[in-house]
């Protein structure tokens, strides 16, 4: 949470968003096939309930849900090591002038 004065953010109702909307949840595309979009905003939830069935609702009218592909017995992976492998995916497809997503 160091970084929360670094990176603009800001909270929102989910009504409110206008951008293109994703999640990250079990049961959605392979984040290797996964068409990230240049600029958007990726829901994440929790790793023991996932996202709010609003928010469902508004990813799949939107890009849908992406999901990172899991081996072994565990059904989940931590949430922050989640967003991290997310994130570091998106960046890695981002272009190259160095803008966040």
């Amino acid at each position: 949470r160091g970084t929360c004065d670094a990176i603009p953010w800001k909270e929102a109702e989910l009504c409110d968003i206008d951008m293109p909307v994703f999640a990250l949840e079990t049961g959605g595309e392979d984040i290797m096939e996964f068409e990230f979009p240049d600029r958007g905003i990726c829901i994440i939830g929790s790793e023991e309930t996932g996202i709010s069935p609003e928010a469902r609702t508004l990813a799949m009218s939107s890009l849908g849900l992406v999901s990172i592909r899991q081996y072994g017995a565990k059904g989940s992976i931590n949430v922050s090591a989640a967003a991290a492998i997310l994130l570091s995916r998106w960046a890695s497809l981002s272009d190259s002038s160095g803008k966040a997503p």
